[in-house]
């Protein structure tokens, strides 16, 4: 996990220019992404649309599955990127949305969680990149799986591929 980590700041580090690689902003961008400390099935994807220049609302598919318990959540999402002249782009955003939780023997949990994240969105190439994300989120339920077991509240390190056109 260090090595990883240690990588990402590095990769983030490197002085590079974006004019060199004609960054292409899009209007239109597909993110997959997973918590990264997750032995377990985590998969979240987004389709976001940009409203004006360095400002994206969009909606979002995540499903969590353990051995235990599986959740769905769908929601919208916010984000204001913050322009810089190398590859790195840091952004923040809002979330909210609506989850359920199947708790196999607890029982099962729906409710709306409220999410705040930030995170770097790094250029592979022109319409191309990898994004590493931080993310907080709360829930009106026990709708978050940590440690297979229901939780109100989340705290995850997330890594997506990111596809603009």
């Amino acid at each position: 996990m260090k090595h990883l980590l240690s990588f990402i700041v590095l990769l983030f580090l490197m002085p590079a220019f974006s004019q060199d690689i004609k960054i292409s902003k899009g209007d239109f961008e597909a993110n997959v992404s997973s918590i990264l400390s997750r032995g377990e099935i985590d998969l979240e994807t987004r389709f976001g649309a940009f409203i004006a220049d360095y400002l994206q609302v969009g909606l979002d598919v995540g499903y969590t599955d353990t051995d235990f318990l599986s959740r769905l959540d769908l929601g919208v999402y916010g984000t204001r990127f913050f322009e810089t002249r190398t590859y790195a782009i840091p952004y923040a955003g809002l979330g909210m949305g609506y989850s359920t939780l199947d708790g196999g023997g607890e029982g099962d949990f729906s409710g709306v969680s409220f999410s705040l994240l930030l995170g770097v969105r790094y250029y592979l190439a022109e319409n191309v990149a990898l994004n590493t994300e931080v993310r907080s989120a709360w829930a009106t339920d026990k709708t978050f799986i940590d440690s297979d077991r229901a939780v109100d509240t989340e705290f995850s390190l997330r890594v997506g591929l990111s596809y603009l056109w």
